[in-house]
């Protein structure tokens, strides 16, 4: 079974995914700037004798404007999602007559995770992340750049392996699950006795959760030491005047944005796969 045959845009909702991008782009624009203005926010103020304002009025309104975009974004999706939604359990259906009513709902709920955390939170996150390094990477020495990128390949790495790791415990839970209700649903369930109980469900979801703690705790560790050792060269290169205090505080915000970018970009393609083990198990008892 391929994936994309089970997966469903709307025509109705494409106008308000154009808006969706067109909101996601212009969050994106804006959090990158966002280090930038407050370096040149921070490197004028010696330079002036009275309080900056426009360059303070720049510096919110790039971030609070930032926000907002990125909130109009998941509006926009949000309506645009219910079209999918609805169109999705047609479709399927339609296709299948003998499918349960919870296994189409399971199917789609998994194209509406897989939807949104590919289009709205993955691609987003990605292009901001490297249109952010091209622009930041400007401010830092080759060497900060080489430090803050094998501490984002790690991270990245770290989260994206246990992501594979955890794929099997992901699917057989999302199967435990769609089984569960089916056998609770059924009218016959006095005598079949819920063949699949629901205490191998629940522990695979303790277990899921116990890794996806231990996942976040390790990423973490990786952009903290880029961190701290970045912020020794520079505090060295700022004594050395190589460096100014806006040029160290853009570096920090970027970094700091960047690590939790790069931590939402594991956590969606988690999202991602458990969406796929949703349709999968969606049509698992077909394949039987």
């Amino acid at each position: 079974m391929k994936l994309l045959q089970h997966i469903t845009l709307a025509k109705a909702s494409y106008g308000l995914i154009l808006l969706t991008v067109v909101f996601a782009l212009s969050s994106i624009a804006l959090s990158v700037v966002t280090p930038v203005l407050l370096k040149q926010l921070v490197d004028s103020l010696p330079t002036h004798t009275q309080v900056p304002w426009l360059a303070i009025i720049l510096l919110a309104s790039a971030f609070i404007f930032s926000q907002i975009f990125a909130e109009l974004r998941w509006w926009a999706y949000s309506n645009a999602d219910e079209n999918n939604f609805t169109q999705h359990i047609e479709k399927i259906l339609s296709e299948s007559n003998d499918m349960s009513a919870i296994r189409a709902h399971k199917s789609a709920l998994g194209n509406r995770l897989f939807i949104s955390t590919t289009l709205f939170t993955f691609t987003p996150i990605v292009v901001e992340v490297i249109l952010g390094s091209i622009l930041v990477f400007n401010l830092m020495p080759p060497s900060y750049a080489l430090i803050y990128l094998s501490a984002a390949l790690l991270q990245l790495s770290v989260g994206v392996l246990f992501t594979y790791r955890l794929n099997p415990i992901f699917t057989n839970t999302r199967e435990l699950e769609v089984a569960y209700f089916q056998a609770l649903s059924n009218d016959d369930r006095e005598i079949n006795r819920l063949k699949l109980p629901i205490q191998a469900w629940y522990q695979g979801i303790k277990r899921i959760n116990m890794m996806r703690t231990m996942v976040k705790t390790t990423s973490l560790i990786w952009p903290t030491i880029g961190l701290i050792i970045i912020n020794v060269l520079a505090t060295k290169d700022f004594q050395l005047k190589q460096m100014s205090l806006g040029d160290i505080l853009a570096i920090n915000t970027y970094l700091l944005q960047s690590s939790t970018k790069i931590d939402m970009v594991s956590n969606s393609l988690r999202d991602a796969i458990m969406a796929r083990n949703d349709i999968f198990a969606a049509f698992k008892e077909e394949k039987t």
